[in-house]
């Protein structure tokens, strides 16, 4: 799987550009997107739907280890983080790691949002291996199917 080559990039004329570099072309496509991303997030359901108190015993149980419990691939602004900290408020955001494109963790990084503000934040590129190992469990928000998580 390659980022470039897609359906979009071709009916835009521009294969071997990748969806982000379509739209970064297309401020007009790029305003209808950022709404449509944000919809599909307000109804997407995040907390609620599974018991993280196992990760927050876990975490408990271990206060002196820097192992990530949770890692939020394509994570956006952070909304799922928000939300299952809020449910779980002894799950510790230090060790939860936000993951999502360069210029989202960018416009992250600067609303400083208190609930996020320990949160690890990480640039990463959705076509590449995933870079952190060794966590508790991953949870890919920004997926167009639903809220799933893979343990490990």
């Amino acid at each position: 799987m390659t980022p470039n080559h897609v359906p979009g990039t071709f009916a835009y004329g521009h294969p071997e550009w990748t969806f982000y570099e379509m739209l970064q072309h297309d401020p007009a496509r790029m305003a209808k997107f950022m709404p449509a991303m944000a919809s599909v997030e307000a109804k997407m359901p995040i907390a609620g739907i599974y018991d993280f108190g196992w990760v927050v015993a876990l975490a408990e149980s271990d206060l002196s280890s820097d192992r990530p419990v949770f890692v939020d691939v394509g994570g956006g602004k952070g909304q799922a983080i928000k939300a299952i900290t809020k449910e779980f408020p002894g799950l510790p955001t230090h060790r939860c790691v936000l993951q999502d494109r360069p210029e989202v963790i960018k416009s992250v990084e600067a609303l400083a949002e208190p609930e996020i503000k320990t949160v690890q934040k990480m640039a990463i590129d959705f076509h590449k291996e995933q870079p952190v190992k060794g966590m508790l469990s991953y949870i890919p928000t920004h997926s167009v199917a639903p809220l799933k998580l893979i343990h490990l």
